[in-house]
């Protein structure tokens, strides 16, 4: 089987506190977890379908004066929709869609329609898993920080633009 062409992507604009990671393009819904392509221990996300971007964040958390309090440092993933301007900043993302447990420390994000879809199918995903290419031009897959359950965070319940998977 063929790899199917890629289609062109618009450029991703530099966001303050991130690092680009890769741009891809998603339909209405996506599917988050370790293997997104399974049925076990995932959480469908209602999105608005385009062109998105991903980026690594570290953001320090705001210093509360107190000198026995240490700073946490957030750190994930984010995904912006294309249109979404780039000062909409990480933490506008508060809606709680759920949890996804991970076993072997990475996250994977893929367009749900990609699994249906006869020019990608299961065989792309394992294709581009195993090519290290984050289920090419649908979706993105990363190490994170580890294991256990990790939440995942939308600006909206329907048709979210912004979607965090904090580590």
């Amino acid at each position: 089987m063929s790899t199917p062409a890629r289609r062109v992507l618009p450029p991703a604009p530099a966001v303050e506190g991130a690092q680009f990671l890769r741009s891809f393009w998603l339909g209405p819904t996506v599917v988050v977890g370790e293997r997104p392509e399974g049925t076990d221990d995932v959480v469908r996300v209602s999105v608005k379908p385009g062109a998105w971007h991903a980026y690594v964040f570290e953001e320090p958390d705001d210093d509360d004066d107190d000198d026995d309090a240490e700073d946490e440092v957030r750190e994930g993933i984010v995904l912006r929709h294309a249109e979404l301007s780039v000062h909409v900043p990480v933490v506008s993302a508060t809606m709680r869609l759920g949890q996804v447990n991970l076993e072997g420390g990475t996250m994977g994000v893929l367009d749900a329609a990609a699994i249906d879809d006869p020019a990608f199918g299961l065989d792309g995903v394992e294709r581009t898993r195993r090519d290290g290419e984050g289920f090419g031009d649908r979706g993105v897959e990363t190490p994170t920080l580890g294991d256990g359950a990790h939440l995942v965070l939308a600006d909206t319940a329907t048709g979210a633009t912004l979607v965090v998977l904090p580590f």
